[in-house]
């Protein structure tokens, strides 16, 4: 690996690792935070469309092989794709939930992973005769799915021992003045919808494995467009739409890592994470809505509308 990230080994993971998804999650709603991660409320095994894990596959399989300058046919990252799959629908006996909730049909679910060949190939089609994601080659890829860690630097406050972890898509070098680092998404083929340079600078995850480098990082995302090949009603359209896979770019420096620290003092105070959260009050940060508790896209608020109902 090259120098600047320290990968977990293996490590155990502790109460005081400190992934982006969890630190989020408390930015959100600490609510939330707490029904997960301090209660432990468990929700049923439900597997829900598993395209982007299974294109991250292919394309995970693809860069590892690029990397070691192994040369294989486009159906062998199609089988990869297809086998990731099938690991996440063999936890819940084949019942697979779509966009909308509902369990799918074997129609429609073998028509999804038709969709998620049809995604990987937007993908291997790019970067055939040399080619490049608007400027990004992901042929300098070094590494995929890095487990890293990086104990917090306080400063000179001090602060209880505290550690930011999580898994790195994408390492393409860490040894120069400015790391590089990148991450693969699939997103709505809408670009309305979809990703921008905008939208990454928003990303605390980008901010997170910057700063686990310990120097400025240019973070890229590649994103993989969702084009529909089926119609509604489960017809083949005669004529898709191309995938065509495109680049939002993002920069970290002190500026976002110092703001990081703060958020991340917050985080720890906030939750009283060091006293095993004895001293956490935490409170449901709510989107009002007429229909409901709460419109945020949350797994916990029938628990919260129990706690905090106020009925």
């Amino acid at each position: 690996m090259s120098d600047g990230l320290k990968k977990a080994d293996g490590l155990r993971w502790q109460k005081n690792h400190i992934s982006p998804s969890k630190l989020d999650l408390w930015s959100r709603c600490s609510a939330a935070f707490w029904f997960r991660y301090v209660l432990g409320i468990k929700k049923p095994g439900r597997v829900w469309l598993p395209q982007g894990t299974a294109v991250h596959a292919g394309v995970e399989h693809l860069l590892n092989d690029l990397a070691a300058g192994i040369t294989r046919d486009k159906e062998y990252y199609e089988l990869m794709a297809e086998m990731a799959w099938d690991e996440q629908i063999a936890r819940s006996n084949g019942i697979v939930y779509g966009k909308k909730g509902g369990q799918m049909t074997k129609t429609q679910i073998d028509n999804a992973i038709e969709e998620t060949k049809y995604w990987f190939n937007g993908f291997y089609t790019s970067l055939q005769d040399e080619g490049t994601i608007d400027g990004f080659d992901p042929r300098t890829v070094i590494e995929t799915e890095v487990d890293a860690i990086r104990q917090v630097d306080w400063g000179p406050e001090g602060g209880p021992e505290t550690y930011v972890r999580g898994y790195i898509d994408w390492v393409v070098d860490t040894s120069g003045p400015v790391a590089q680092l990148a991450d693969l998404k699939t997103s709505n083929p809408n670009r309305r919808w979809g990703w921008s340079d905008s939208k990454a600078d928003a990303m605390l995850q980008a901010t997170a494995y910057g700063y686990m480098t310990g120097k400025p990082t240019d973070f890229d995302y590649i994103i993989i467009p969702k084009e529909d090949i089926f119609t509604a009603g489960g017809a083949r359209k005669a004529t898709p739409n191309p995938v065509t896979p495109y680049r939002a770019r993002t920069s970290r420096h002190q500026l976002h890592y110092d703001s990081f620290i703060n958020r991340l003092r917050a985080f720890v105070r906030d939750t009283d994470l060091h006293n095993d959260y004895q001293d956490f009050k935490p409170w449901p940060n709510q989107k009002p809505t007429n229909y409901g508790w709460c419109d945020q896209l949350c797994d916990y608020k029938e628990e919260c509308q129990k706690h905090y109902g106020g009925k």
